[in-house]
């Protein structure tokens, strides 16, 4: 399954994006971890890029600059961030920190 939704990321159709993200984000860390997020960042969709945020707060180290990226963003219509939202703070508490 996470292959699969990995895969729909990369579709034209915006509702399979969206669907596929929230999916990769339900399936918890463990099974995402070697998702690479610095190639999501850069998505045009706020959900993918909410999954990007979810998976490199949990490496900050690995993903330092995507989370810089992210705390920047031009976007005004997300003035909380991806790091801030519901979903994603919801999602990071579930999972410890990488150490």
């Amino acid at each position: 399954m996470r292959d699969q939704a990995a895969v729909m990321l990369a579709a034209e159709d915006t509702t399979l994006v969206h669907e596929a993200a929230v999916t990769l984000s339900q399936l918890g860390m463990e099974i995402v971890a070697d998702v690479d997020a610095s190639l999501l960042v850069g998505h045009p969709l706020h959900v993918v890029q909410e999954f990007a945020a979810f998976i490199a707060a949990k490496d900050p180290v690995r993903y330092s600059g995507t989370l810089e990226r992210l705390t920047v963003d031009p976007d005004r219509r997300s003035e909380s961030n991806w790091l801030n939202s519901s979903r994603t703070r919801r999602l990071w508490l579930q999972v410890p920190l990488k150490q």
